[in-house]
């Protein structure tokens, strides 16, 4: 832009153009120096998030493991421990059961029992 002393400049002088054009002069040259700054800061971006990316580790330890001071409950013991005599214990019911209906003199007792047996894993057995 020409200033008032500057005679021989073919740019216009900036008191002669009307107040809207000097607005979008200046707002033309706010845009061409951010889109200036905008092609030098874009790559140098691009690069930083590059070398970001290779700096850090692929696994990275958050906390080093450490073993705990007290064992966690429930323990395992006395739940195998439960789980084998209940086990157990239902095992010999279903046996007193099949006893006592077999020693039952009822015969509706006898035909549960025996369609117990036709459909009980035991006539599955292969037998030759």
């Amino acid at each position: 832009m020409r200033q008032r002393n500057d005679q021989g400049s073919p740019v216009l002088a900036l008191r002669s153009l009307p107040k809207a054009a000097v607005d979008l002069v200046r707002r033309y040259r706010e845009v061409e120096i951010n889109g200036l700054l905008l092609e030098y800061i874009i790559p140098l971006n691009e690069q930083a998030k590059i070398e970001e990316k290779k700096d850090h580790p692929v696994l990275q330890i958050i906390d080093p493991a450490i073993p705990p001071a007290r064992k966690s409950y429930p323990p395992r013991t006395i739940f195998a421990l439960v789980g084998a005599l209940s086990v157990t214990v239902l095992v010999f019911m279903v046996l007193r059961l099949r006893l006592a209906i077999e020693r039952s003199s009822d015969p509706q007792l006898r035909m549960v029992l025996a369609d117990i047996k036709r459909w009980s894993w035991g006539a599955w057995k292969f037998r030759p």
